[in-house]
């Protein structure tokens, strides 16, 4: 029997070899685009006209995160009592002249 040195390889295809200086992304194909991989445009924050006790914040909030407009004046007197470092009036005043008032009537 013929024995085979420990030096003899086997031979490879050239086209199945990469040469060491090729890119990465050379042999990565590029993402396709399709429409459902765009993020939907962004819904503007506004004040509510409808959900409103004062100024509307908490209602167009509640609107903006797709919440219960309750749950956010629940969350928004519970984390202002709670916390020393959330002035809750200032930030409510802040909202409401910042904030623009809804279009929808």
């Amino acid at each position: 029997s013929a024995s085979v040195p420990a030096s003899a390889s086997v031979p490879v295809p050239a086209s199945a070899s990469v040469p060491a200086s090729a890119p990465v992304s050379a042999s990565t194909p590029a993402p396709s685009y399709h429409p459902h991989n765009e993020r939907p445009a962004p819904m503007p924050l506004h004040r509510s006209r409808h959900n409103r006790l004062l100024g509307g914040v908490c209602g167009g909030l509640a609107h903006w995160l797709g919440w219960n407009p309750t749950l956010v004046r629940i969350l928004f007197v519970l984390v202002s009592i709670l916390s020393a470092g959330f002035p809750g009036t200032i930030v409510y005043i802040v909202l409401w002249i910042l904030m623009p008032l809804s279009d929808d009537r």
